[in-house]
């Protein structure tokens, strides 16, 4: 519900405009799911081999990028907030 301030968040990382991050995030509309915490190395591998195959990446190895034990310990069922999830 907070896809601007995701945005204003990612940009800063990104080095891009946030007008633009949050046109990334939600064009098409729903691109984006919020409301999966759990980092899926499938998912992160596409985008590494999309940023090789586009010149933005030199390999697309991603071994060791994925930590998902942070996500794991989160119980997603009562996660509302961004404060909710750093209680």
């Amino acid at each position: 519900s907070h896809l601007s301030a995701a945005a204003a968040i990612a940009s800063r990382y990104w080095h891009q405009p946030a007008a633009l991050v949050a046109y990334a995030l939600d064009t098409p509309e729903g691109r984006i799911r919020f409301d999966r915490y759990m980092p899926r190395s499938e998912e992160i591998q596409v985008i590494a081999d999309l940023m090789v195959r586009f010149g933005l990446a030199e390999t697309s190895d991603i071994d060791g990028l994925i930590d998902d034990r942070f996500a794991r310990e989160i119980p997603a069922g009562d996660v509302a907030t961004l404060h909710h999830i750093f209680r």
